[in-house]
């Protein structure tokens, strides 16, 4: 991948694992992956992944998980991830934990993200 490392609001860089691809409908592809920096962090690449724009944090909130998202046929982005915008103190620490389990639409390409519904609220997880 060629671009600019992620940096946090400090300008630190920030280590990226595990992204995921989506084409959006203006053709540009979005990149998301996690990150220990309290969010998913995103970019966007307008070449087909040959080159990406900057990584920065997205409103995707939570721990150093995973993330999934995915087109649905109404064309809305659905999004499965740990949401802890609620949970602050679930990020404290060594090691945190990956819930609740939530889920999220955005209706316009991921720029922003709907309120989101917890799917498991196990917060020993």
């Amino acid at each position: 991948m060629i671009g600019n490392p992620a940096r946090d609001a400090a300008g630190e860089t920030v280590v990226t694992q595990e992204p995921g691809v989506i084409p959006l409908k203006d053709g540009r592809l979005m990149m998301w992956a996690r990150t220990k920096s309290g969010s998913q962090y995103c970019g966007h690449s307008s070449d087909g992944g040959e080159t990406w724009g900057p990584f920065g944090p997205s409103d995707l909130v939570g721990p150093c998980s995973p993330a999934s998202i995915v087109r649905l046929s109404s064309g809305e982005l659905l999004a499965v991830w740990n949401d802890q915008r609620e949970h602050p103190e679930l990020r404290e620490g060594e090691v945190s934990r990956r819930s609740p389990l939530s889920i999220a639409l955005s209706r316009d390409e991921g720029r922003t993200w709907a309120p989101s519904v917890t799917l498991e609220e196990n917060l020993s997880r």
